[in-house]
């Protein structure tokens, strides 16, 4: 520093402008350190280009009047998080650096390119600057070059026009396109196009969601249950409970509605768990009222595999061991094939432990016969599609003969579900099936119309409801 004085600088003087230098000094700093964190907060460390935070920040100041002109597109890479774990972090940098070239070649005319997470790439283009419907069916696949090694690269892609969704803020705005990349996974498509229906059914899952929670919690989900009976002479042997969501206002929500919504948002075992309970005690009650009879109650794999779920078991079968024996689970086919060898000691351990375990929606696949005869279940349900199809065709019966004969060769029970008509009846009795479920008998009652019932059943006979 340079100052022009006719005095000699006196040592007061000095020091003041060394405390200004040091000011001037830390202001650069901080201005250098607060283009630092605009840099970590604003732009993708590995690619320097804008990320999640930049993008959200310049739709939500992007002019009505341009936003009207805007789409975006999404891109996001398929099966990412194996390509980390199997490569090193340089060679994942380069990976990442080339696929943002292939981005920038395919979509010349883009005014943003982000990367709005690990996997997801966001591109802002004006309307008419987007790829024709051949190039744009092209974009799921991408041939990158690494390393001197070529991946090939499979990516969702999901299209939004923002003229539809001027008010929309930008946060709001990848939220929904996120749902949309995870509508296309759910659905298995190439691409996808949001509409405004996407936004009303999130908002709507969103509420189901919450009141599903709370309906729990506020023991507003009962259960009805639906008898299984011998086919020979229509006598209960077991029941099935089902999970039932009743409002404040007395209407129900069906199962097919809130149940896809469970397991979408984690809630399915939480919502097991407490069908769980529920099933205890009715079968308390049955055995208060002297009709034992075994109840069954559905669960997933993943209840399987929920550490909570399982103590909670364990726990009911060291406790109330009278009341294991009554108890039985019912999960489908496909939640058993999906990874057998894994599935299959989790089944063996409630067996052995005095659960019996029902394989439904039996024969809608072709995986478990493979696995028949080793297979952790002693009870196999035949679907209901099965039991309609013997009606109009020989395949159906053809499908269902095979189902019992198995059955009774491995010694597992049959049960035909979903029986409606008098002529199934004969049918599957004519075929051997011993056991029967479905609205020719009872639909799902609550419990205490299921007990007037069952004294009904009993009436004439020897008092057994078995």
């Amino acid at each position: 520093m340079v100052v022009e004085s006719e005095k000699p600088l006196t040592q007061y003087h000095i020091n003041l402008l060394q405390v200004f230098s040091e000011n001037v000094n830390n202001g650069f700093n901080n201005i250098v350190l607060c283009n630092r964190l605009s840099e970590l907060a604003y732009f993708d460390p590995q690619l320097n280009i804008p990320n999640r935070a930049w993008l959200v920040r310049f739709l939500d100041n992007l002019p009505t009047s341009e936003r009207c002109q805007s789409v975006i597109v999404a891109l996001n890479i398929k099966d990412f998080a194996e390509l980390v774990l199997s490569v090193d972090s340089d060679f994942l940098s380069s990976f990442l650096q080339q696929f943002h070239r292939k981005l920038q070649q395919r979509f010349k005319a883009q005014r943003v390119i982000a990367r709005v997470t690990d996997s997801c790439f966001i591109i802002l283009l004006n309307s008419e600057d987007l790829p024709t419907p051949q190039a744009m069916a092209k974009l799921n696949h991408f041939k990158v070059m690494t390393n001197n090694v070529q991946l090939h690269a499979e990516a969702s892609v999901a299209l939004m026009n923002l003229c539809e969704l001027t008010t929309v803020s930008g946060r709001e705005l990848l939220h929904m396109m996120d749902s949309t990349l995870l509508q296309s996974q759910r659905e298995h498509l190439a691409l996808i196009q949001y509409n405004p229906q996407f936004r009303s059914s999130i908002l709507e899952r969103h509420q189901l969601m919450q009141g599903l929670n709370n309906a729990i919690d506020q023991g507003r989900l009962l259960l009805m249950f639906q008898p299984k009976v011998r086919l020979d002479d229509g006598r209960v042997m077991g029941l099935e409970a089902l999970a039932r969501w009743r409002e404040a206002d007395g209407h129900y929500i069906p199962p097919g509605k809130f149940v896809p919504v469970a397991e979408m948002s984690g809630l399915i075992n939480k919502l097991d768990l407490h069908v769980m309970h529920l099933t205890v005690t009715a079968i308390k009650r049955l055995l208060d009222a002297g009709m034992p009879l075994p109840v069954s109650f559905n669960v997933t794999s993943s209840d399987l595999d929920d550490l909570f779920f399982m103590d909670s078991l364990d726990q009911l079968c060291r406790e109330s061991p009278q009341i294991t024996q009554w108890l039985e689970i019912e999960i489908t086919e496909s939640q058993t094939m999906q990874d057998y060898q894994h599935v299959r000691p989790l089944l063996q351990n409630l067996i052995d432990k005095g659960i019996s375990v029902s394989i439904d929606d039996f024969g809608t696949g072709y995986s478990s016969l493979q696995h028949i005869t080793e297979l952790s279940a002693t009870e196999l349900k035949i679907d209901k599609t099965f039991v309609d199809a013997m009606e109009r065709d020989k395949s159906g019966e053809a499908i269902v003969d095979m189902v019992i004969k198995l059955g009774k060769r491995f010694n597992y029970s049959v049960i035909a579900e979903g029986i409606e008509t008098p002529a199934q009846v004969q049918q599957l009795s004519a075929l051997g099936c011993e056991f029967g479920q479905g609205f020719w008998f009872a639909k799902p009652m609550e419990f205490d119309d299921l007990l007037n019932y069952l004294k009904d059943k009993t009436k004439g006979t020897d008092g057994s409801a078995i």
